[in-house]
């Protein structure tokens, strides 16, 4: 998991991952509806990632690795 905000600039990037302070996955949301969201719905997008980060989550982006 890459963890630097440049990682989303990356064409592998698919998928955002919020995870609890244990590091167990809680939701995983694709890349285009967090940039939908953050398009259409900007206060509330942001809202949510501030709470997400006050209750000890990360936030995530998994990549697509080619086999």
């Amino acid at each position: 998991m890459a963890t630097r905000p440049e990682a989303l600039g990356r064409p592998d990037v698919r998928t955002v991952v919020l995870k609890d302070h244990d590091g167990y996955p809680v939701v995983e949301i694709p890349l285009i509806a967090c940039v939908l969201a953050a398009a259409v719905a900007p206060v509330p997008t942001a809202i949510g990632a501030l709470a997400a980060l006050a209750n000890d989550w990360s936030i995530g982006v998994e990549h697509e690795h080619p086999t």
